[in-house]
């Protein structure tokens, strides 16, 4: 009977809240999440990208690898990534690929592109199709002729290459941002010592500045797909919104991952290497879920809220 009150509480806010915009804005993403099948979707992207992942490797390593230097940052960098962002089991198999990849990654940087072409074709058709369904947008059979053809299979491409440059940039930012942060508060630390009521726990501040720089990057990543990916005009704030949920749900299910809260694919682990790609075929179908429900609650967003209110609401 003493928990009567707080569950009444907890009911009330939990009807307020559905009635607000907000709350009106998550559920209907999550209704139209299920009505598109993201699930269908996410499947398929998993499958499209445990074959897109060696070529694209290989190009990152093979351009950023000469821009770095010899020392192979861009490699340890990736590797970090795998280690921190992966679960165990799924890490493994890819720094098994990376240390295959980083061996000849000067003599097959050709080879790469020409695998990077083939193989993410499927993987960026697989994206396209599904944010055309997110957005209802529609290609008539009638209206493809050639040359539109050939427009879409040159945009796809240029789009792909794209990414991938962008991936690796994304790398060598994160690398310079750990660098000027590991820089600042070597000052920081020297500065105490001359100023003693300053005191700085150096593991605490590196983490917690790290966990800033990569939610601002990954929110600025996700800004840019959810405007590029959708074949219609959007605005640049209706994406805001969306890509900031986006990151944090992300970073969250990397943390829980990497901290053992939640274990992935523990009951894959007697497969041996084809356990790996298994687990990371998972993890990748996790986080297009996310990343599917971000771009659902985008294109709700623009419909109820931002630049397309006053057109017709049949997306949502």
């Amino acid at each position: 009977m003493s928990g009567q009150p707080v569950v009444e509480f907890i009911k009330r806010r939990i009807v307020k809240l559905s009635r607000s915009r907000l709350g009106q804005l998550l559920i209907q993403s999550s209704l139209k999440w299920q009505r598109d099948n993201c699930t269908d979707m996410g499947a398929a992207l998993a499958y499209y990208a445990i074959f897109s992942l060696p070529p694209t490797v290989l190009v990152i390593l093979s351009i950023f690898g000469f821009v770095v230097g010899p020392n192979t940052a861009v490699y340890n960098q990736i590797l970090v990534f795998t280690q921190q962002g992966l679960p165990p089991i799924a890490s493994q198999t890819v720094e098994t690929i990376l240390v295959q990849l980083n061996q000849d990654r000067f003599g097959v940087g050709i080879t790469g592109f020409v695998l990077l072409l083939i193989a993410a074709s499927g993987f960026f058709s697989a994206l396209d199709r599904a944010f055309d369904i997110i957005w209802k947008v529609h290609h008539p059979p009638g209206n493809q002729t050639i040359k539109h053809i050939a427009k879409n299979f040159i945009r796809r491409r240029i789009f792909s290459f794209a990414l991938v440059f962008g991936a690796g940039l994304l790398l060598v930012i994160t690398l310079l941002a750990n660098i000027i942060i590991r820089i600042v508060l070597r000052l920081i630390q020297d500065f105490s010592g001359v100023v003693e009521f300053i005191q700085l726990d150096t593991i605490v501040t590196v983490s917690s500045l790290q966990l800033i720089s990569s939610f601002i990057i990954l929110t600025l990543v996700l800004m840019v797909l959810f405007k590029t990916l959708p074949t219609v005009r959007i605005a640049w704030t209706d994406v805001l919104l969306g890509a900031v949920i986006t990151a944090v749900l992300l970073l969250v299910l990397q943390n829980l991952v990497s901290r053992s809260v939640i274990t992935i694919g523990s009951q894959f682990q007697s497969y041996g290497v084809v356990g790996g790609v298994m687990v990371l075929m998972l993890w990748i179908y996790l986080t297009s879920q996310i990343f599917f429900w971000g771009g659902e609650f985008t294109c709700v967003y623009s419909q109820m809220i931002g630049s397309r209110r006053h057109k017709s609401n049949k997306n949502i």
